[in-house]
């Protein structure tokens, strides 16, 4: 569908591997647009503690089509044992999703 975009997340600890991170996204045409959120409390169970820490939201937006491939890029790119790669399809306006296709390579 034309108005489908799709948002990915995820987060880092540190503001400047997420400046980075956002930046070479960008480089890459993979995303069109990175939101950063900085210090953002995530309460979570790791290995047997329940542990807490400030953190670094990243909110990308690409097409459809491109979200696997983000995933993957991101998975292998990320410093996290385990990071959070969440990806969600959502309508847009018409205007936003053409400009998010015409900033990303086609895959």
């Amino acid at each position: 569908m034309e108005s489908q975009i799709a948002i990915v997340q995820t987060t880092l600890d540190d503001d400047t591997k997420a400046q980075a991170l956002a930046l070479e996204l960008l480089d890459a045409r993979l995303a069109a647009c990175v939101q950063l959120i900085s210090n953002v409390r995530s309460f979570y169970c790791w290995q047997g503690r329940c542990e807490n820490s400030l953190e670094t939201l990243l909110t990308l937006k690409t097409t459809p089509e491109l979200a696997t491939r983000v995933r993957d890029w991101l998975a292998s790119r990320h410093p996290y044992e385990v990071p959070e790669i969440i990806i969600d399809e959502v309508s847009a306006s018409e205007a936003y999703a053409r400009w998010v296709r015409q900033q990303v390579c086609a895959p």
